[in-house]
Protein backbone atom coordinates (compact mmCIF):
# COMPACT_ATOMS: atom_id res chain seq x y z
CA UNK A 1 0.00 0.00 0.00
CA UNK A 2 1.29 3.43 -0.94
CA UNK A 3 0.89 6.60 1.10
CA UNK A 4 2.18 9.12 -1.44
CA UNK A 5 3.07 9.29 -5.10
CA UNK A 6 5.73 11.88 -5.88
CA UNK A 7 5.60 13.07 -9.48
CA UNK A 8 8.79 14.67 -10.76
CA UNK A 9 8.27 18.18 -12.11
CA UNK A 10 9.52 17.19 -15.59
CA UNK A 11 7.05 14.29 -15.76
CA UNK A 12 4.25 16.58 -14.57
CA UNK A 13 5.14 19.18 -17.21
CA UNK A 14 5.21 16.52 -19.91
CA UNK A 15 1.81 15.18 -18.85
CA UNK A 16 0.27 18.66 -18.53
CA UNK A 17 1.32 19.58 -22.08
CA UNK A 18 -0.52 17.17 -24.40
CA UNK A 19 1.00 16.39 -27.82
CA UNK A 20 -0.37 18.28 -30.81
CA UNK A 21 -1.42 15.15 -32.69
CA UNK A 22 -4.04 13.33 -30.60
CA UNK A 23 -3.48 10.06 -32.47
CA UNK A 24 0.31 9.87 -32.31
CA UNK A 25 2.29 7.29 -30.37
CA UNK A 26 3.29 9.97 -27.88
CA UNK A 27 -0.36 10.90 -27.23
CA UNK A 28 -1.15 7.24 -26.63
CA UNK A 29 1.77 7.03 -24.17
CA UNK A 30 0.45 10.12 -22.34
CA UNK A 31 -3.00 8.54 -22.03
CA UNK A 32 -1.55 5.31 -20.66
CA UNK A 33 0.68 7.19 -18.19
CA UNK A 34 -2.28 9.21 -16.92
CA UNK A 35 -4.31 6.01 -16.52
CA UNK A 36 -1.48 4.36 -14.55
CA UNK A 37 -1.10 7.39 -12.29
CA UNK A 38 -4.86 7.57 -11.68
CA UNK A 39 -4.89 3.88 -10.83
CA UNK A 40 -2.00 4.31 -8.40
CA UNK A 41 -3.72 7.26 -6.71
CA UNK A 42 -6.85 5.15 -6.23
CA UNK A 43 -4.79 2.67 -4.25
CA UNK A 44 -3.97 -0.05 -6.77
CA UNK A 45 -0.86 -2.12 -6.14
CA UNK A 46 2.00 -0.72 -8.30
CA UNK A 47 2.55 -4.13 -9.91
CA UNK A 48 -1.11 -4.20 -11.01
CA UNK A 49 -1.50 -0.55 -12.08
CA UNK A 50 -0.20 -1.05 -15.61
CA UNK A 51 1.88 -3.21 -17.89
CA UNK A 52 5.42 -3.54 -16.57
CA UNK A 53 8.35 -4.16 -18.89
CA UNK A 54 9.41 -7.79 -19.11
CA UNK A 55 13.03 -7.31 -18.12
CA UNK A 56 12.59 -4.57 -15.51
CA UNK A 57 15.75 -2.85 -14.45
CA UNK A 58 18.43 -4.04 -12.06
CA UNK A 59 20.65 -0.96 -12.25
CA UNK A 60 18.46 0.88 -9.72
CA UNK A 61 17.07 -0.77 -6.59
CA UNK A 62 13.25 -1.05 -6.39
CA UNK A 63 12.86 0.29 -9.92
CA UNK A 64 9.62 -0.23 -11.85
CA UNK A 65 9.38 0.48 -15.57
CA UNK A 66 5.90 0.72 -17.06
CA UNK A 67 5.53 -0.07 -20.75
CA UNK A 68 3.49 2.73 -22.35
CA UNK A 69 3.57 1.17 -25.80
CA UNK A 70 5.56 1.81 -28.99
CA UNK A 71 8.85 2.21 -27.15
CA UNK A 72 7.75 4.65 -24.42
CA UNK A 73 8.44 3.99 -20.73
CA UNK A 74 7.57 5.43 -17.32
CA UNK A 75 10.33 4.92 -14.73
CA UNK A 76 9.37 4.72 -11.05
CA UNK A 77 11.18 3.91 -7.84
CA UNK A 78 9.40 2.54 -4.79
CA UNK A 79 10.84 3.57 -1.45
CA UNK A 80 9.01 2.35 1.67
CA UNK A 81 5.41 3.50 1.23
CA UNK A 82 6.22 6.15 -1.40
CA UNK A 83 6.42 5.84 -5.17
CA UNK A 84 8.51 8.31 -7.16
CA UNK A 85 7.61 8.83 -10.83
CA UNK A 86 10.95 10.11 -12.06
CA UNK A 87 11.14 9.86 -15.83
CA UNK A 88 8.91 9.38 -18.85
CA UNK A 89 10.17 9.10 -22.39
CA UNK A 90 11.28 6.86 -25.21
CA UNK A 91 13.01 3.57 -24.51
CA UNK A 92 16.45 4.89 -25.48
CA UNK A 93 16.08 8.08 -23.44
CA UNK A 94 14.90 6.09 -20.41
CA UNK A 95 17.88 3.79 -20.80
CA UNK A 96 20.23 6.80 -20.83
CA UNK A 97 18.49 8.35 -17.82
CA UNK A 98 18.70 5.09 -15.85
CA UNK A 99 22.39 4.74 -16.71
CA UNK A 100 23.08 8.28 -15.47
CA UNK A 101 20.92 7.78 -12.35
CA UNK A 102 22.06 4.27 -11.42
CA UNK A 103 23.72 5.53 -8.21
CA UNK A 104 20.78 7.69 -7.17
CA UNK A 105 20.60 8.13 -3.40
CA UNK A 106 18.22 10.97 -2.60
CA UNK A 107 14.84 10.76 -4.32
CA UNK A 108 13.00 13.68 -2.79
CA UNK A 109 14.17 17.26 -3.24
CA UNK A 110 11.79 19.96 -2.06
CA UNK A 111 10.20 21.61 -5.09
CA UNK A 112 11.37 18.86 -7.45
CA UNK A 113 8.35 16.58 -7.00
CA UNK A 114 4.62 17.04 -6.55
CA UNK A 115 3.34 14.69 -3.82
CA UNK A 116 -0.14 13.21 -4.26
CA UNK A 117 -1.84 11.35 -1.41
CA UNK A 118 -3.14 7.90 -2.32
CA UNK A 119 -6.54 6.67 -1.25
CA UNK A 120 -7.05 3.50 0.74
CA UNK A 121 -8.99 0.75 -1.10
CA UNK A 122 -10.43 -0.37 2.25
CA UNK A 123 -12.43 2.85 2.47
CA UNK A 124 -14.23 2.23 -0.80
CA UNK A 125 -17.89 1.23 -0.60
CA UNK A 126 -17.81 -1.08 -3.63
CA UNK A 127 -14.92 -3.37 -4.39
CA UNK A 128 -13.98 -4.01 -8.00
CA UNK A 129 -11.81 -7.03 -7.21
CA UNK A 130 -8.57 -5.44 -8.48
CA UNK A 131 -7.63 -4.00 -5.10
CA UNK A 132 -5.43 -5.97 -2.75
CA UNK A 133 -6.96 -5.21 0.62
CA UNK A 134 -6.10 -6.55 4.03
CA UNK A 135 -9.12 -8.55 5.29
CA UNK A 136 -8.27 -7.74 8.90
CA UNK A 137 -8.85 -4.02 8.37
CA UNK A 138 -11.35 -3.91 5.50
CA UNK A 139 -13.98 -6.27 6.82
CA UNK A 140 -14.21 -5.11 10.44
CA UNK A 141 -17.92 -4.34 10.05
CA UNK A 142 -18.87 -7.85 8.95
CA UNK A 143 -20.03 -10.33 11.59
CA UNK A 144 -17.54 -12.94 12.78
CA UNK A 145 -17.81 -16.43 11.29
CA UNK A 146 -19.42 -17.97 14.38
CA UNK A 147 -22.54 -15.78 13.93
CA UNK A 148 -23.25 -17.10 10.43
CA UNK A 149 -25.98 -19.76 10.27
CA UNK A 150 -26.11 -22.81 8.02
CA UNK A 151 -29.05 -21.37 6.08
CA UNK A 152 -27.05 -18.20 5.31
CA UNK A 153 -24.10 -20.30 4.12
CA UNK A 154 -26.39 -22.39 1.90
CA UNK A 155 -27.93 -19.28 0.37
CA UNK A 156 -24.47 -17.84 -0.41
CA UNK A 157 -22.92 -21.09 -1.68
CA UNK A 158 -25.96 -22.56 -3.46
CA UNK A 159 -23.99 -24.38 -6.13
CA UNK A 160 -21.64 -26.08 -3.67
CA UNK A 161 -24.22 -27.71 -1.37
CA UNK A 162 -26.41 -30.70 -2.11
CA UNK A 163 -30.07 -30.51 -1.18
Amino acid sequence: MLDFIHIDKRVKQALDKPPRDRYSYLANAHRKARKIIASLIQGTNPAMAGKLTKAGDNRINNCLKYDLGKGFRLVCIKENRNLFLLYMGSHDNCDKWIYKSRNIKKLYNKGETHPVKCSDPCRKKHYTGREKADPETCFKDFPPEENITQSELKSVFQGLTQV
